[in-house]
């Protein structure tokens, strides 16, 4: 993204606290001139105020057109490091400006810290410079870079002035994406217990055998085939088509148990989506069907509590997953195929439930 607009939010040169301490240092020099009439501590005083008015003056200049550009990622974890590249190009000379991102504005709040990106000492007409500035990701949200702040600074560092201008960028951050083992407190999403297949049901077509690895299940171990070669020998079976997963995400709160019952449906989507499982996502307001995996990462970025939509026709398996105890409209017609004792994740309900019939 570039930008070669003018500044939009010019301000008056700063000082810094060496510029306070000389001009109250030239305010006692003159008075104490005037009381002894001593020409040399006016000539002093006159000297110190020259050199806090040039530094002023040079502080204070106005920036020549520059282009910029951003590059940044468009989705980027929680808490997850990211690096801000910036490449700025001007038709004229560049000396001396400190660069700093103006920072990830919340599209809730108007708070934001900088982000400091480096230091352009003196750069020739039309050479492009290019800085970079790391910083950790905030909270799970939608936010915006704005602008980038050059700051001019007098030759004796006296004053500063910063000289803002506009470079937007969107960021959408989700909850940082874990493996999902498939497992929750002992149970998967079809109900096997730990240490059977989740992928090898009785319903799939046998395909060959494989050596055994720990965690098979003893119910596919091809015992006519084991004794011939003297080893555990596993059956191999091809899966049937995975019918459609609804995904439900119940959010009535706010805070931790909210963000870990994000955090758990994240890692449960993104397992399912890399399977190339038909899915369909409910949340707050919303009934979905995802078409790129870059529309879910913004959807889960985005998620804020509220009401459920009514059940779909036709949602299949469907797997419900609530910061509190479910009490929308989804709850009571799926209480009857709720897994025989539900299970957990962090202390967020996750519910494994059968398809819908």
């Amino acid at each position: 993204m570039t930008s070669s607009t003018n500044s939009v939010r010019p301000r008056l040169p700063v000082p810094t606290a060496a510029a306070l301490i000389l001009a109250g240092t030239g305010l006692f020099l003159f008075f104490a001139a005037t009381n002894v009439q001593s020409g040399w501590l006016y000539a002093l005083d006159a000297l110190l105020w020259a050199v806090w008015h040039w530094d002023l003056v040079l502080a204070g200049r106005r920036l020549p057109e520059i282009t910029m550009t951003r590059l940044v990622p468009l989705h980027v974890g929680a808490g997850t490091e990211m690096t801000v590249v910036l490449s700025v190009r001007s038709d004229r000379p560049l000396r001396g400006l400190e660069v700093q991102d103006a920072g990830l504005e919340p599209y809730t709040t108007k708070q934001r810290a900088p982000i400091p990106l480096g230091y352009i000492r003196d750069a020739a007409a039309h050479e492009t410079v290019t800085l970079r500035g790391t910083f950790s990701a905030p909270t799970r949200g939608r936010y915006a870079f704005l602008a980038v702040t050059f700051v001019t600074h007098g030759p004796f560092g006296l004053f500063r002035r910063p000289q803002t201008r506009h470079l937007s960028a969107p960021l959408w951050v989700h909850p940082v994406i874990r493996p999902w083992d498939g497992m929750i407190d002992g149970h998967d999403a079809e109900g096997n217990t730990a240490g059977s297949s989740r992928r090898t049901g009785q319903a799939g077509i046998f395909a060959g055998v494989r050596p055994y690895r720990p965690g098979d299940s003893l119910r596919q171990i091809h015992w006519p085939i084991t004794a011939r070669r003297g080893e555990l020998s596993v059956k191999e079976l091809e899966l049937p088509p995975m019918q459609r997963v609804t995904v439900v995400l119940d959010l009535t709160h706010t805070g931790a148990v909210t963000e870990a019952a994000v955090a758990t449906a994240a890692d449960l989507i993104a397992d399912l989506w890399q399977r190339e499982i038909p899915l369909t996502l409910v949340g707050p307001g919303r009934t979905w069907e995802p078409a790129r995996w870059e529309e879910i990462l913004e959807w889960l970025a985005d998620l804020h509590a509220g009401d459920l939509p009514d059940r779909s026709a036709d949602p299949g398996a469907v797997i419900l997953i609530s910061d509190s105890l479910p009490t929308a409209s989804w709850a009571p017609s799926l209480a009857a195929v709720y897994a025989p004792e539900g299970a957990s994740a962090g202390g967020v309900p996750v519910r494994a439930l059968l398809p819908l019939t």
